[in-house]
């Protein structure tokens, strides 16, 4: 009777952890975001590559011929700062739900959770998510 109490409790330990780092997840990818929307605002393209993944970088880099710091300042036009409505993380991906209606992806990284794709709206119903930076 102890050994399956102890197994009980030893298993409801585990999904509170389970639980809870799935929770300080969905806070830490909100806090990026809003960290990456935030530099971009104030025109701090070092800090707004810094929450990018290695792939956004190259990608933003590719695309504006410029390093990402520089090409990040360009961004302000087009990515506006909005609040984190809703947060969803699956495994080592997330999408946060901002209130402007405009979403991001992040990725886990190396470095922690990183933004892959901003700016982002969805085209239609059935339709993929139209991004301004993406991987």
């Amino acid at each position: 009777m102890k050994s399956r109490w102890s197994a009980s409790v030893s298993v409801g330990v585990v999904l509170a952890f389970a639980g809870c780092g799935r929770a300080d997840d969905r806070v830490a990818v909100g806090v990026v975001t809003e960290r990456f929307l935030a530099a971009i605002a104030d025109g701090n393209g070092h800090r707004a590559c810094a929450q990018l993944s290695d792939g956004a970088q190259q990608a933003l880099e590719q695309d504006e011929s410029k390093r990402c710091a520089e090409a990040a300042r360009g961004l302000d036009d087009e990515i506006e700062p909005s609040r984190v409505a809703h947060a969803e993380v699956f495994a080592t991906t997330a999408k946060v739900d901002l209130a402007d209606g405009q979403s991001a992806f992040l990725e886990l990284t190396a470095r922690g959770w990183r933004v892959a794709a901003a700016g982002c709206r969805p085209e239609g119903a059935d339709e993929p998510y139209q991004c301004v930076l993406e991987a």
